[in-house]
């Protein structure tokens, strides 16, 4: 079954898509029938977020609702297409970050930053302003438990004091000499 959301991509891409994974099904099937392959699901994400999947279901067939699933946002697709990966978010909370949606805007895009990590990645904070702060000293394992605590921490963040970005890069590296050590 090919599902692609018409919010995430065109019916063109669609159709092209169609074309590139026709010949993923006889091999798939082929497998599943085999006695000695012992498969649930068969899942195929392509870049521009269409997605092939055996065996499939027909996605809002009874509704009309197609959604905006996007499997370029799933744990498999992330894992596959970058690997594990060491993330240190550095994030300006000074004054001038209240002006025009900032703030919020750099929040939101440091949550969608965690929320495409899995538990092979690792993750730290750091925000600034007059002052630079981490809550951990070293990478920490993306774990879900501590995903979920860092884009509590992250909406929590206000804006406040002076730009120094020298103090936030000196502790991101701080950050990473103590993870190398680790």
């Amino acid at each position: 079954v090919i599902y692609a959301s018409p919010e995430v991509i065109p019916a063109k891409d669609t159709k092209n898509f169609a074309c590139y994974t026709e010949d993923l099904s006889s091999p798939v099937k082929d497998m599943y029938a085999s006695t000695e392959v012992d498969l649930k699901w068969s899942y195929y994400g392509a870049q521009d977020g269409a997605l092939w999947n055996y065996p499939g279901f027909l996605w809002g067939r009874d509704t009309g609702d197609y959604g905006t699933y996007d499997p370029r946002k799933r744990p498999w697709y992330t894992m596959g297409s970058s690997g594990p990966k060491d993330v240190i978010l550095v994030l300006d909370k000074s004054g001038s970050m209240g002006v025009r949606g900032r703030m919020e805007n750099a929040k939101l895009a440091a949550q969608n930053v965690v929320d495409s990590l899995t538990s092979m990645d690792y993750l730290s904070v750091v925000s600034f302003s007059t002052i630079a702060e981490s809550e951990n000293t070293y990478l920490v394992p993306a774990s879900a438990s501590h995903r979920s605590s860092t884009k509590a921490a992250i909406g929590d963040i206000q804006n406040e004091g002076f730009t120094y970005y020298t103090r936030a890069m000196q502790k991101a590296f701080e950050i990473t000499e103590r993870s190398d050590d680790a």
